[in-house]
């Protein structure tokens, strides 16, 4: 529809003055609502343990509780406290449950069963008295694990990363114990390059007739006789019973299909060819988010983008975690002049996006705790305080902690209605 020309006649009668002072109180009023409201802020960081004497290792969630894995082989068990909002109290601590370090700790509630990886070797536990269920002493070397959830529909299935294959056991209740169910080899573009190489290394060196075996590589997932296996599982499925698995290495994600036994090739973890961290996160039950490098891929059943967009972050992540409606991501923290202060010494930051947006709502400015980098983020329930009254827990954000080498934080959520309010004020979200 075209608008009205101009009429003089029709604003004659008009009290300007009126208009205008009316036009400025509404304008004040949203100032003022703005600046009560302040930023956004989503969440409210805690500290739950400061340095730690014991060197964590691991973390994993059962409901309101936190399960620990030290560095000597204790188990830690945490609670909400009921003294303050976001603190959290030690409830029992288990010295040389595991022979070593506890690298990686995932629990299936629905089965109240503890997986454990230690000293290369997965180990059953029961959730409640902790007791000993079975080692699964077939598997040995193994590097990273993958539970499916509880919610999901099907077996409980375990997934482990031994070497350059993955191995996929069931849950067998009458043995109490997993069996084998599917295995996949993962593949590895950059065999057949370092294998030449090295020859032409051996080659030249053979005709200065000087040869040098070992030292000198790097070793590791790129050196000759590197592992090069699976750093990053996420567990995919749907109310039908369709189970995928994303496969993450060093230099491409995969999908693996349970039905078929197929292996496909996502896409590489850099975005120019080469290689990368594995970084990534499951959204929801069918939904993960990938990261190659800058860019967060969306990826649902088959492979297939989940969503129409991307997230661009302004650096690469080093851990991203999905707490719907939000994601959070790890970055080192930049100097004043890169955009962020550092605070108290804190060398990283988490930023959280808001899924809706795509942009970015808080900064969190992580303390230097331990002085060693966050190693994990994990969502969980909490102690259900962020949750808003009648909404079911799926719908609403969970808390998020963040474990250092000998500290453990906890970022509280502000309940979506008072979030929703503040960013309507500050016309960062429409009604």
């Amino acid at each position: 529809m075209r608008p009205k020309p101009w009429s003089k006649r029709r604003y004659a009668r008009v009290d300007w003055a009126s208009l205008t002072s009316h036009c400025m109180q509404t304008i004040l009023r949203w100032v003022a609502g703005t600046e009560a409201a302040g930023t956004a802020s989503p969440y409210t960081l805690a500290v739950v343990v400061a340095d730690s004497p014991l060197r964590m290792e691991s973390v994993a969630a059962s409901g309101h509780r936190l399960f620990l894995g030290a560095a000597d082989g204790t188990l830690v068990v945490y609670g909400p406290s009921a003294a303050s909002s976001g603190g959290y109290d030690v409830l029992e601590m288990h010295r040389q449950f595991a022979p070593r370090a506890i690298v990686q700790i995932a629990v299936h509630e629905q089965l109240e069963m503890l997986v454990l990886l230690s000293d290369g070797l997965v180990h059953v536990h029961a959730l409640g008295d902790l007791r000993r269920l079975a080692v699964l002493s077939a598997l040995r070397g193994c590097v990273t694990l993958a539970l499916t959830h509880a919610t999901d529909a099907g077996d409980c299935l375990l997934a482990v990363s031994c070497r350059r294959k993955v191995h996929v056991l069931r849950w067998a209740p009458a043995a109490a114990n997993f069996v084998d169910f599917a295995e996949v080899a993962i593949p590895d573009d950059s065999s057949a390059v370092q294998l030449k190489a090295a020859v032409v290394q051996l080659t030249e060196a053979a005709k200065d007739g000087v040869i040098t075996l070992g030292g000198g590589g790097s070793g590791g997932a790129d050196g000759l006789g590197g592992s090069g296996g699976a750093t990053l599982l996420i567990w995919l499925g749907a109310a039908e019973g369709v189970r995928e698995l994303l496969v993450g290495t060093r230099r491409e994600y995969h999908r693996f299909e349970l039905a078929t036994r197929e292996l496909s090739t996502l896409f590489r973890t850099g975005e120019r060819g080469g290689g990368g961290a594995a970084v990534g996160a499951r959204v929801g039950p069918s939904e993960a988010l990938l990261c190659q490098e800058r860019i967060g891929c969306f990826v649902g059943l088959g492979g297939s983008p989940s969503r129409k967009y991307q997230l661009s972050f302004r650096e690469p992540p080093l851990l991203v975690c999905a707490s719907v409606p939000y994601v959070l991501s790890l970055h080192p923290a930049r100097g004043a002049a890169g955009g962020v202060a550092r605070s108290g010494g804190a060398m990283h930051v988490l930023e959280v996006r808001l899924l809706l947006t795509q942009e970015v709502i808080q900064t969190i400015a992580l303390p230097a705790l331990g002085g060693a980098p966050p190693s994990h983020l994990l969502c969980h329930p909490g102690d259900g305080r962020g949750r808003a009254e009648g909404a079911p827990m799926a719908e609403q954000p969970a808390t998020v902690v963040t474990l250092g080498s000998g500290s453990l934080l906890s970022l509280c959520p502000l309940p979506l209605p008072e979030l929703q309010r503040q960013l309507v004020l500050q016309r960062r979200y429409d009604e």
